[in-house]
C-alpha cells in the first residue's frame, strides 16, 4: 500500500491524515468547530487529544463541542477510507454536512432512549410495580477471558443479595 496521503502525496500518518493535511486543515476550518489553529505545535495524537479535550470541556459543559470533535475525526478518517478503497473524494462541505447530520441523529436518539426511560419508570411507579429487587433475590455476574498462546482459561463469578453483601 502506498505510504503516502491520498489527498496530498505527503507521508501520511495519523497526526497528518486528521489536522496536518491541507484537506483536513479546510474541513476543521469549515467545521462547526471552525479551528485555525496549528496542529503542528503537537507532538502526537496523544498530547492534541488531550490538550483539545480538555479546552473543548472547559468551553462547553454539555460536551457537544467534544462530540463534534470526535464525530469530525470519524468522518475525515471515512473520507480517507472512501478514497483508497473506493477512489471517491467527498467535498469538505459534504463532510462536514455529514458529520452534523450524523451528531445530530445522535443527540436525537440518546434524547428518545431517555424520554422512554423517563416514560417507562413513570408507568411502573404508576401502576405500582416495586422498582427495587424482593429481599430474596440473588444477583449474579460473570465473566470469562482466554489467553490462547498460553493455553489458558479464567471464570469469575459473584453472587449478591440485595444488601450487596457476596
Amino acid at each position: 500500500m502506498d505510504p503516502s496521503c491520498p489527498f496530498c502525496t505527503f507521508p501520511e500518518d495519523i497526526m497528518h491524515l486528521l489536522f496536518h493535511c491541507p484537506r483536513a486543515k479546510q474541513i476543521w476550518f469549515i467545521s462547526p468547530l471552525n479551528f485555525r489553529a496549528t496542529w503542528e505545535i503537537f507532538s502526537n495524537f496523544a498530547v492534541l487529544w488531550k490538550h483539545v479535550t480538555i479546552q473543548l470541556q472547559q468551553i462547553d459543559p454539555t460536551n457537544e463541542g467534544l462530540h463534534i470533535f470526535c464525530y469530525t475525526l470519524w468522518h475525515i478518517w471515512k473520507t480517507r477510507n472512501c478514497k483508497i478503497f473506493d477512489n471517491f473524494t467527498q467535498p469538505p462541505a459534504s463532510i462536514v454536512s455529514s458529520t452534523v447530520q450524523d451528531y445530530q441523529e445522535f443527540k436525537e436518539a440518546m434524547q428518545s432512549e431517555i424520554e422512554v426511560g423517563r416514560q417507562s419508570h413513570n408507568r411502573r411507579i404508576q401502576s405500582g410495580q416495586n422498582l427495587i429487587n424482593p429481599p430474596d433475590f440473588i444477583k449474579i455476574n460473570y465473566d470469562a477471558a482466554v489467553h490462547i498462546p498460553k493455553q489458558f482459561g479464567s471464570i469469575g463469578v459473584i453472587a449478591a443479595n440485595p444488601t450487596n453483601l457476596q
